[in-house]
């Protein structure tokens, strides 16, 4: 009872508040693995939240240097992406467990295929399709330096939709670890040692050397007869290469001899024979045969090879496209092994039968690279921690091109656009709400507001359309700031008019006033820091005249109604401000205190003639002061 409470105690846990555990899908000596939900592409609405956890027991932890090695393979793995190869996503640790995440697979493994096949093993053309995506993937692996190093039955999965899915790229060797799941016999032909297992190894390649790609070779031919047979080639035995020789290798009753040859020479051990080239080579059938696989009838096919044999006038034709359609079908074989991406790429240069015939052939391992896209999208943004829903919709509006029809495919499209519509719809109501009660007095509230907008335009084009109350809010505040000739309000409000009221017509002479203003203010703060260190820039006369225009627009017209001493002061009061910002000799200061004086002693006159000298002498003497 006490192994089986420790083997299920992850049970409806979450590590790194991320990954809620839901159930052991298997459980080995040195590690476990679950089914677990994604929480946070369950929140971003993706259409596939599963993953598989591996998940280290301890003891395994307490190996020396084991967390390195495994981290370095992981981070190998995490470099391939193939169709035919599981994605590994991360190594990552929660306090002292440590863990890998993984795809989920629904399935099976190959074992338990060779299993049900028993005694007469499986069919050469559902052997072939299998051994053929393996040998995609290796190809692939190779090419980008990585070696499986463990190749065997149970590291290989079947999916639901036909897809061979190849585990454990060089970990396994680190873990050394069968999963209780992976069986033909327990214990027995799967066990590892040294991070190889016998039954698939050459033994010159295992004796403590780094594993190489004709390791793997050796490995997929030994599986591939498996496959056909039901059988181990060698009884589950890693015989040594004299004793390989002396074998009596039979061929599988529905195996190619062309196939046999090759496989044949991989099973001995032959050096030339152990690379992807020749098993790719040993996998294709043979000219006439390839020309039998296209799309012709067979009496075209059988017409065309009686005219060549008799030598007719048409034989030329005939074998002309007998050539052709071989090639067409090679064309096609190649382009089948191409990584997604490439294979995309080659789509417009192809006809549209041939792009038919390939996209439903391809269906499974496309729709697989555009979900795996759309994930890695739907990641949160390293600035807003948001989806990136535009990007992924624009993913999915590729994929729906190619298959419209693909319910896997419309079922995320819907999810994505319904959250892409709820967050828009809490982030409009939010900025509404702010913008209505201007909450944007000071510069951090601006400047989360702008946050908000930004993140609005980060979930795609719904452009937000101010309220009549925001609008006046904002007019009533653009207008203060004028008045106070507040220059960094002033700045504020034009960032937040040019984000939320681009599209208010309301708005649009406060903005275009501010968008000067701001122009000018900063050439006048330029001279100010300039003058504080002691530089001899000109002063910005222009950027004056702009930005303090209304003053010097309305103290004539001031000066000249003014009924009392008091209104003029207050002219005076406003000159004597400025008069600390604008040089002394400014055209438009000295013409206004200038005009001033004179309607100071106007005054002066008025009270002089009222014999109240006492109210007129304090006028006569602002007014020599300004004229001095």
């Amino acid at each position: 009872m006490a192994n089986k409470s420790n083997k299920h105690k992850w049970l409806d846990k979450t590590l790194n508040q991320r990954y809620r555990i839901e159930a052991l899908i298997a459980s080995g000596g040195m590690s476990d693995v679950y089914r677990a939900v994604d929480l946070q592409l369950e929140q971003a609405g993706a259409a596939d939240c599963k993953v598989a956890l591996k998940i280290l027991k301890h003891d395994m932890l307490t190996q020396d240097g084991i967390l390195g090695v495994l981290a370095r393979e992981t981070a190998k793995t995490k470099s391939l992406s193939h169709p035919n190869i599981i994605r590994v996503q991360d190594l990552q640790q929660d306090d002292d467990t440590c863990f890998m995440v993984m795809e989920l697979l629904e399935g099976e493994p190959l074992t338990r295929m060779i299993q049900r096949s028993r005694p007469s093993g499986l069919k050469w053309k559902g052997a072939k399709e299998i051994v053929a995506q393996i040998v995609s993937a290796l190809k692939y692996a190779h090419a980008n330096n990585v070696v499986h190093a463990d190749l065997k039955p149970s590291n290989i999965f079947f999916t639901r939709n036909g897809q061979i899915k190849l585990l454990d790229f060089g970990v396994s060797r680190v873990l050394n670890d069968p999963l209780q799941e992976d069986f033909l016999n327990p214990g027995l032909d799967e066990t590892s040692i040294y991070g190889y297992t016998p039954a698939y190894t050459l033994p010159e390649i295992s004796k403590g050397e780094q594993p190489t790609g004709e390791g793997d070779i050796y490995a997929l031919a030994c599986i591939c007869y498996e496959l056909l047979s039901s059988k181990h080639p060698f009884n589950r035995q890693s015989p040594s290469q004299k004793e390989r020789q002396s074998a009596k290798l039979k061929r599988p009753g529905n195996l190619p001899w062309k196939t046999w040859r090759t496989l044949k020479q991989q099973l001995l051990g032959v050096p030339q024979q152990l690379s992807i080239q020749k098993t790719e080579s040993a996998l294709k059938p043979t000219p006439w045969l390839a020309v039998g696989q296209t799309v012709v009838t067979t009496a075209a096919i059988t017409a065309g090879i009686a005219a060549w044999q008799a030598g007719t006038a048409e034989s030329a034709k005939a074998r002309l496209a007998t050539e052709t359609m071989a090639e067409q079908k090679q064309h096609s074989l190649t382009l089948k092994d191409l990584p997604p991406e490439q294979l995309l790429q080659q789509l417009p240069g192809m006809s549209e039968f041939d792009q038919a015939g390939l996209l439903k052939l391809q269906q499974a391992t496309l729709v697989n690279h555009f979900l795996s896209r759309i994930d890695k999208a739907l990641e949160p943004d390293d600035r807003n921690g948001l989806p990136d829903v535009v990007q992924a919709l624009s993913v999915l509006e590729s994929a729906t091109t190619l298959f419209p029809r693909d319910a896997e495919l419309l079922s995320v499209q819907r999810r994505i656009k319904d959250r892409q519509k709820t967050l828009q719809s809490a982030l409009s109501g939010e900025i509404q709400s702010s913008l209505e009660q201007g909450s944007y007095q000071t510069a951090k509230d601006t400047d989360a507001l702008v946050k908000l907008g930004l993140s609005l335009d980060f979930l795609g084009e719904q452009p937000l359309k101010p309220s009549q109350v925001a609008v006046a809010e904002y007019l009533s505040q653009v207008d203060s700031a004028l008045k106070a000739f507040d220059a960094p309000k002033q700045a504020q409000l034009l960032t937040i008019g040019n984000q939320f009221f681009g599209q208010s017509p309301e708005t649009k002479d406060q903005r275009v006033a501010l968008e000067k203003l701001g122009v000018a203010a900063k050439e006048l703060a330029r001279y100010q820091n300039d003058q504080a260190a002691e530089g001899g820039r000109p002063f910005p006369r222009n950027a004056a005249l702009v930005f303090y225009a209304p003053k010097f627009e309305a103290w004539p017209a001031t000066i000249e109604n003014a009924s009392s001493s008091r209104q003029l002061d207050e002219v005076y009061q406003d000159i004597q401000a400025l008069k600390k910002v604008l040089p002394e000799d400014f055209e438009e200061i000295v013409a206004a205190e200038k005009r001033l004086a004179e309607a100071y002693l106007s005054q002066a006159d008025i009270l002089l003639a009222k014999n109240q000298t006492s109210r007129a002498q304090p006028l006569v003497k602002r007014a020599t002061t300004l004229m001095r």
